[in-house]
């Protein structure tokens, strides 16, 4: 398990086109590696954080404070947002309340892994498009980008853009695009977020 320092996401333009589906080409390869160099091609760069179980949450607090030691105090966040919107965040027809009540107490667990919810909830949170890198698991494989939207609208924390995170069995790592930010732009949307989350 190691540690290297990570470098915060761009945050493309929400008018960019999404990112295009790659097929894997040997499904024996690691997927972990065949995602790092399909991202390559697509000039991003895979950014590793401790994958202890916590690595969402860790990925979201180094996106918003420039480090992972904030990851349980997202983690209690994004918790709290669920219980406070069931319906928005879960599908309430499919799932009832003792089933997302175990759910709140087994992700109130350090190293639960997140799951889709949680993405939902933090989509909706910051609201934001969320992509993440994916493999599809049926034939033909292939690596796609799924799309989590906000579920309502709640005050506009952002004017643009959106998150990536590469996920593999529910391990996620922050992907920085290439292209910069500007320092007063990235200034400022940290203390507007800050301002504004918490």
């Amino acid at each position: 398990m190691s540690h290297t320092m990570v470098y915060p996401i761009h945050r493309r333009s929400a008018s960019a086109p999404p990112p295009v589906t790659r097929r894997v080409k040997n499904t024996k390869t690691n997927p972990s590696a065949v995602a790092s160099a399909n991202l390559k091609t697509e000039n991003r760069k895979l950014i590793p954080v401790i994958k202890d179980g916590n690595s969402f949450f860790r990925s979201v607090s180094y996106l918003f404070s420039g480090h992972e030691r904030n990851y349980i105090k997202w983690r209690k966040v994004i918790i709290a947002f669920e219980s406070l919107f069931p319906d928005h965040v879960f599908h309430t027809d499919m799932i009832d309340k003792a089933v997302r009540y175990e759910h709140a107490q087994k992700l109130s667990i350090n190293r639960a892994p997140a799951t889709e919810f949680e993405l939902i909830a933090f989509a909706t949170m910051v609201q934001c498009q969320v992509y993440v890198y994916d493999m599809i698991s049926t034939k033909p494989y292939r690596f796609v980008w799924r799309l989590y939207l906000p579920r309502f609208a709640c005050e506009q924390l952002y004017n643009k853009g959106y998150l990536t995170f590469y996920r593999e069995r529910n391990i996620y790592s922050p992907i920085k695009d290439n292209l910069q930010v500007s320092t007063d732009e990235q200034e400022q949307a940290r203390h507007h977020r800050w301002r504004s989350v918490y």
